[in-house]
C-alpha cells in the first residue's frame, strides 16, 4: 500500500475536486452579487453632496455622532473623530463665546460712557513724545508670526506712553 500525504490525497479524489470547484463557484457568485449591488448604488459627486439639504437634526450633531452621520452620507472621504480637536479649534477661533467662564465671574457686555468718541484720533498727535515709536511700521512680509510683531509693537508704544517718552525702545525678538 502506498502512503500519500493528506494534502495530496485530497486533490486526488474526484469528490474533493468537485467540492473545491463548488466552493469556488459559490465564492465567485457571492463576489459577482456584491459587485452588482455596489455598482447599482449611485455615488455622489462633491457638488451633489454639497447641494443636498442638511436635516435639522443633523445640524445639531457634534463629536462622534457628527462623524458617523458624515461617513454614512458620503463615500468620497472618511471623517475621523479626534478627541480634544473641538476644544483646540474653539480656542484658536478667539471668540469670547468659547471662553471658559470662571464661577462667579461677571461678563461685561458693554461699557456705558457719557463721552462721545472723537471724530478722529491719531496716537502720534496725542502722544507727541512717542510719535517716532508709534509711527514705526515693521516689515512683516513673509512672517507667520504677525501676532507677535503686533504684540511687540503695542508693548513698545505702551512703554513709551507710560514713561512720557523718556524711554523709547523697540521691542523685538532680540529684546525678549
Amino acid at each position: 500500500m502506498t502512503l500519500i500525504p493528506p494534502s495530496a490525497r485530497q486533490y486526488n479524489s474526484a469528490a474533493s475536486k468537485q467540492a473545491w470547484c463548488s466552493t469556488n463557484s459559490i465564492k465567485m457568485l457571492i463576489l459577482i452579487a456584491l459587485a452588482v449591488i455596489t455598482s447599482a448604488e449611485k455615488l455622489l459627486t462633491a457638488d451633489e453632496l454639497i447641494s443636498q439639504p442638511v436635516p435639522k437634526e443633523a445640524q445639531l450633531l457634534t463629536g462622534e455622532a457628527l462623524v458617523n452621520y458624515v461617513n454614512s452620507r458620503q463615500t468620497l472621504w472618511k471623517a475621523e473623530y479626534v478627541p480634544g480637536a473641538e476644544a483646540y479649534f474653539k480656542r484658536r477661533i478667539m471668540d469670547s463665546k468659547f471662553l471658559e467662564r470662571l464661577p462667579g465671574a461677571e461678563v461685561i457686555q458693554s461699557i456705558a460712557s457719557d463721552e462721545e468718541p472723537p471724530e478722529s484720533f491719531d496716537a502720534r498727535d496725542h502722544w507727541k513724545n512717542c510719535s517716532s515709536i508709534i509711527s514705526y511700521i515693521r516689515d512683516q512680509s513673509a512672517c507667520g508670526s504677525c501676532w507677535a510683531v503686533a504684540s511687540a509693537s503695542a508693548m513698545s508704544d505702551r512703554i513709551c506712553i507710560q514713561l512720557n517718552g523718556k524711554i523709547k525702545v523697540q521691542i523685538t525678538k532680540k529684546t525678549t
